[in-house]
């Protein structure tokens, strides 16, 4: 008799943040027959389950490994580290890791560490996506993969799969390429805001500038207050693409500066930056195939079945 497979039980380590949002959004996909969620701060457990962002707790991150074919860890820095030490005894043969985190190598070769040969290893960045003025969400966001080079292709498939599920499009990239990429589309903006306000901050004048500044400052800084913790954390695994993207900025802000000084402004200056906006948001909005982009191959869809 041939019966329809069973949903496998998924795990969120880090419920808050991307992992609690990632955690909800999983309840109502229909993909995993529950979904447990753990978290090493208590104060962020506690606030998960006032907002149900899981089907069920545990107390320990190993229990959750013993229990769930599929685990999702969005943690970072030391915690990601010490969370894969935990749970790599008490995973299932076959279960699949997948990292949140932004920095992929560093997320692979921690796991390359800490992890049994018998389970699969993913890296997926679920970058959310939102209309101006809009709430980001996944819903039209990107799915970055980077699998280790020891992970099953249907582990991989299913997780393109879940992407996929929760309105994301799977777009997969090398570890290093996606790292380099990152750094500058995703670290830089939050690294940038830290530095004006650094700098704003250590003026003697800074309390008249603050009533001076409007909503400019407010918006451009927002990413600063986010999470302090992790946006280090994110810099700190990101040092060596940080420094080549660093280098690129200040020799592109030495040559306004030279070009002030010298009283030779350049007068397109924002409106060629403008125009680089509207290209990528044009772009932004085309699928995968019309912009040429590495996607999830009929082939790798064909792979997908549950653990």
């Amino acid at each position: 008799m041939t019966g329809v497979a069973e949903k496998p039980v998924a795990a969120v380590l880090g419920v808050g943040g991307v992992g609690g949002e990632l955690a909800s959004q999983l309840r109502g996909a229909g993909i995993f027959s529950s979904v447990i969620g753990w978290d090493p701060d208590f104060d962020t457990a506690r606030a998960a389950q006032k907002r149900g962002v899981a089907d069920r707790y545990v107390n320990v991150a190993p229990e959750a490994a013993r229990q769930a074919a599929v685990l999702f860890l969005g943690l970072r820095g030391e915690r990601f580290t010490e969370a894969l030490t935990a749970i790599g005894p008490n995973l299932r043969q076959g279960a699949v890791v997948c990292s949140l985190q932004e920095a992929h190598e560093p997320a692979t070769a921690a796991a390359a560490r800490a992890l049994p040969g018998n389970v699969n290893f993913v890296n997926a960045d679920p970058i959310r996506w939102g209309q101006d003025g809009e709430p980001a969400s996944f819903v039209k966001g990107v799915w970055c993969i980077s699998p280790a080079v020891t992970a099953h292709e249907d582990a991989v498939g299913f997780v393109a799969h879940v992407g996929e599920r929760l309105g994301m499009e799977a777009l997969f990239l090398d570890a290093r390429e996606h790292d380099a990429l990152a750094a500058g589309a995703r670290l830089m903006p939050a690294l940038l805001a830290a530095a004006l306000l650094r700098v704003a901050s250590a003026q003697s004048s800074w309390r008249e500038m603050g009533r001076v500044a409007g909503t400019e400052l407010r918006d451009a800084t927002l990413l600063v207050g986010e999470d302090p913790a992790g946006l280090g954390a994110d810099l700190a695994a990101s040092r060596e693409h940080a420094v080549r993207w660093l280098d690129l900025l200040l020799a592109e802000l030495a040559q306004l500066r030279d070009g002030l000084k010298d009283g030779q402004e350049p007068a397109d200056y924002f409106s060629k930056a403008q125009e680089a906006r509207m290209r990528w948001l044009h772009e932004r909005a085309l699928p995968a195939q019309a912009a040429d982009l590495p996607r999830v191959t009929a082939e790798k869809r064909s792979l997908l079945r549950p653990f």
